[in-house]
């Protein structure tokens, strides 16, 4: 998930807040979830380009 998607994701739990539509504990753990899933897939790109690196030399 690139940090344009996680930002649109995180505005619309802020709204979806606002609205009543979720509590803050609900949001928070939305976010949480968000947050593992950036973890993981930007654990994936620096692996991915540390192999490219290292199969360069």
């Amino acid at each position: 998930m690139g940090s344009k998607h996680n930002k649109n994701a995180h505005a619309h739990l802020i709204a979806a807040v606002a609205a009543g539509e979720l509590t803050p504990q609900e949001a928070k753990a939305c976010a949480d979830l968000l947050e593992g899933y950036r973890k993981h897939y930007e654990t994936l790109d620096l692996e991915q380009r540390i192999t490219a690196l290292e199969e360069r030399k």
